[in-house]
């Protein structure tokens, strides 16, 4: 792996290991990794991988280093989330001279991975970046961990349980790009649905 390469993905990782928001942080990054590792022996395609994983690295670098409150705070996160992380990418990606066409194909991802759900994604990377972060939706470390920091906020759980019941639910895995993907989500989703119920029996958790 190249130096400047490297370089990137380890000044990424220290940011996300610091993170302000638990739901956007180094466990997130690992997971996606993970997911990509295995996704990458299902293309049969060409695929530039230090792009895509420098795309994993930096994504959601902004969102680790921000923390706004509130709903208004929340719908400017996922407005702005992809040119902030986007633009912290490139600033560090210049000093450490990566090559242009590796610069923008990650910048590419970066700035496109919130997104609509009828978003489109010109490049192979980026819909790998899309794939893999959408796999996250079911990750129930990420509930737990969320849950148990602000289990006495009742304002935030209201607005999860919101997010949960209106967006969450109703996602699907048409929203996906490859086989495998489309495949993992549903049987995450209906694994974490599962555990949500009974963990709402038993008084665990209460969205």
């Amino acid at each position: 792996m190249k130096e400047e390469v490297q370089n990137l993905i380890d000044t990424a990782t220290l940011i996300m290991s610091e993170s302000k928001d638990m739901l956007h942080d180094k466990g997130h990054i690992s997971r996606m990794i993970t997911d990509w590792n295995i996704l990458s022996t299902k293309i049969n395609k060409k695929i530039d991988c230090d792009v895509v994983v420098l795309a994993i690295c930096w994504h959601d670098t902004w969102l680790a280093t921000h923390n706004y409150e509130g709903i208004i705070g929340a719908l400017f996160e996922y407005i702005y989330e992809g040119v902030g992380s986007m633009l912290m990418f490139n600033k560090i990606a210049k000093r450490e001279c990566l090559d242009e066409k590796t610069r923008k194909d990650v910048a590419y991802a970066i700035k496109n991975h919130p997104g609509l759900p009828t978003s489109k994604h010109k490049t192979i990377e980026a819909k790998i970046l899309w794939d893999v972060d959408n796999l996250e939706t079911w990750s129930w470390e990420r509930l737990v961990g969320m849950y148990e920091e602000n289990k006495s906020n009742k304002q935030m759980i209201a607005m999860a349980k919101t997010y949960f019941e209106i967006v969450m639910k109703k996602r699907t895995s048409d929203r996906l790009y490859f086989d495998w993907s489309k495949s993992e989500f549903d049987k995450r989703k209906k694994v974490f649905l599962e555990k949500i119920r009974q963990y709402e029996k038993d008084g665990v958790v209460r969205l």
